[in-house]
């Protein structure tokens, strides 16, 4: 049913330490994680940077992802949770 095992929403400071962390410690195999950050730039980067995959956008990763973990700055929580909460 899921594509992946994990999901992350936002790779900013906090999200790209967590992001770390699990791959560093085996916790979620590289291949069984995507991630999405508004900032195409910067998912560009942690992409490269971590080779996982990448989601065109929130909704998606929510779809293909089993567990969810947003790490998005308070401002925009409840922009994602609006786009998400339907899912």
């Amino acid at each position: 049913m899921f594509e992946k095992e994990l999901g992350i929403i936002g790779v900013g400071k906090i999200g790209s330490a967590l992001l770390k962390r699990i791959i560093c410690t085996n916790t979620i195999e590289k291949n069984n994680i995507i991630i999405y950050d508004i900032d195409e730039t910067r998912l560009k980067e942690r992409t490269i940077e971590f080779d996982v995959h990448s989601a065109k956008n929130n909704a998606d990763l929510v779809r293909s992802s089993k567990f969810i973990l947003i790490a998005v700055i308070p401002q925009v929580i409840n922009k994602v949770l609006q786009e998400i909460g339907s899912i």
